[in-house]
């Protein structure tokens, strides 16, 4: 590498961790307006992270199936800092879009060169400044996946070392999410199959055994707690988002639907061959569906207008090993299409589109001619790689200002006089999680029922001590609209508090 490389290098690399330190400040002052998890999915936050992370303090077991317990872990260890849940939560993801952004301009310098991963990391961040502003494991999983995807690359070599780090990373990802399940297969696709190192079969078993005892050494741990607590090693709900998707109502799953097809079905076999010819036909109807939704919602315009050119461009002269980098999100993408789509399950791959623009506005073999044409080509690429940033950032701050004015503030107030009446152990029954994790309330499933006569009965086989039946209850239980005027309500509900805007009534259960 020439001197002059040598001070590009060093050069972008100083402007990406310049870049990373304003991205923190910046993105701390947003969070710092976000001051209450909104119904979107900041709800899982409140109903199973936070809640398991509190599992952990007092020493019992993480209660959600459909996860393990990675980002529990780290929540609980960092709340011991803050003493603030829902700060935790903002920091966590604050932390993690940084560190993945400069993770991800690692991963790109460390194949292609730094001022494509520096240009790289100011697109992916702008897109997903909403994401990382917000108490989700979004950020978080982004930034395990990447980074273990950094240190399999690491270095030029698929070193010892290199294979101990991914899979510590990628394990911990799968402890996070299931779908990092594609991260080893990618790794042995990679090891066995394209064979950059050129390692004769022995070697390539060898090492990719290595990696593999060093994946599951950090899953063992785990899997035996499953075994002796819930006799399920390899306890999962993941079917059931499959199952709703392919079978149930259009849209986002809710928890209705995860209930209703848990009725059906016990296994990801059993949604496979239920109707295998429709499961087929729908997953490859998903996969030009979700790609069209990744485009326009996800990378967004004007960014997804270079995507396909900077894919031109690259995909000619690829060597083996770069080649090999985009298994990792072509497998996620055909992964994802088994689910509903939705922008943030795809924060952790986006970053990879990203790049194709990136790729197509500054590879330098792209800019460097003799004829630039009208305006000059490079400032040509420069003035749209503006334009498309400043278009982002826009959505961006708008998709911020959304969440932020859709919080339900009114549940902070709520909850500390609530806290004042409630005991230990004590559960409500509501639509949505908030204001019982706030009130250190446990919350029961909101059933699906038609009558307030049935309500109770449910109430009473739960044991439940509370109801919270607000507008949200009221859109999604439109038949028991009556709680609403606590005077309209039987006597075994007895008003402990009333809020007017918006209008949310708290019963205490007399059953």
């Amino acid at each position: 590498m020439s001197g002059l490389n040598l001070k590009r290098l060093k050069h972008y690399e100083k402007l990406a961790l310049i870049f990373s330190g304003f991205m923190f400040l910046g993105l701390l002052v947003l969070s710092h307006f976000h001051k209450m998890g909104s119904y979107g999915f900041e709800t899982d936050f409140y109903w199973a992270y936070a809640p398991d992370a509190k599992n952990i303090l007092n020493g019992k077991m993480p209660e959600e199936p459909g996860v393990g317990p990675g980002y529990a872990l780290v929540l609980a260890g960092l709340n011991l800092i803050f003493n603030d849940w829902f700060f935790t939560g903002k920091m966590i993801s604050v932390l993690s879009a940084v560190l993945c952004g400069y993770f991800i301009f690692k991963m790109l310098q460390e194949l292609f060169n730094s001022k494509v991963a520096f240009f790289t990391m100011i697109l992916w961040h702008v897109t997903v400044m909403p994401f990382a502003v917000v108490a989700s494991t979004d950020m978080f999983f982004a930034f395990l996946v990447t980074c273990g995807i950094y240190f399999f690359y690491r270095k030029g070599v698929f070193s010892n070392s290199n294979l101990v780090l991914s899979g510590l990373l990628m394990a911990y990802a799968y402890l996070t999410r299931h779908n990092a399940v594609v991260l080893p297969i990618c790794v042995a696709m990679v090891i066995l199959i394209i064979n950059p190192e050129s390692w004769t079969w022995k070697k390539r078993f060898t090492n990719l055994a290595l990696f593999g005892a060093v994946f599951g050494g950090v899953l063992l741990p785990w899997t035996i707690l499953l075994e002796l607590n819930s006799g399920d090693a390899v306890r999962s709900d993941s079917y059931l988002i499959i199952a709703s998707h392919f079978y149930g109502r259009p849209g986002v799953i809710g928890s209705e639907d995860m209930r209703l097809a848990a009725k059906k079905f016990d296994s990801l076999k059993s949604v496979i061959f239920y109707d295998f010819k429709h499961f087929v036909k729908h997953y490859v109807f998903n996969i030009y569906r979700h790609f069209y939704d990744l485009l326009i919602h996800s990378i967004k315009f004007p960014s997804f207008l270079f995507v396909g050119a900077g894919g031109l461009m690259l995909f000619r002269n690829l060597s083996k090993r770069q080649f090999s980098l985009f298994l990792f999100p072509a497998l996620s993408f055909l992964l994802l299409c088994l689910v509903h789509y939705e922008p943030r399950y795809y924060l952790y791959i986006i970053g990879f589109f990203m790049f194709l623009g990136a790729f197509f506005l500054f590879h330098d073999e792209a800019v460097q001619k003799k004829n630039p044409g009208y305006f000059g080509l490079i400032h040509g690429r420069e003035l749209a790689y503006a334009v498309t940033i400043f278009f982002l950032l826009v959505f961006s701050l708008k998709e911020i200002k959304k969440t932020i004015s859709a919080e339900p503030r009114e549940l902070l107030e709520i909850s500390s006089v609530l806290r004042e009446n409630v005991q230990e152990d004590e559960s409500m029954i509501a639509r949505k999680p908030h204001l019982g994790f706030l009130a250190n309330l446990r919350t029961k499933y909101f059933p699906e029922s038609t009558t307030v006569s049935e309500l109770l009965e449910y109430a009473k086989k739960e044991r439940a001590n509370y109801l919270l039946y607000g507008e949200v209850e009221a859109e999604h239980r439109p038949q028991l609209k009556m709680l609403l005027k606590p005077e309209n309500a039987p006597e075994a509900l007895k008003p402990l508090l009333v809020w007017e805007k918006p209008r949310t009534v708290v019963y205490k259960l007399r059953i």
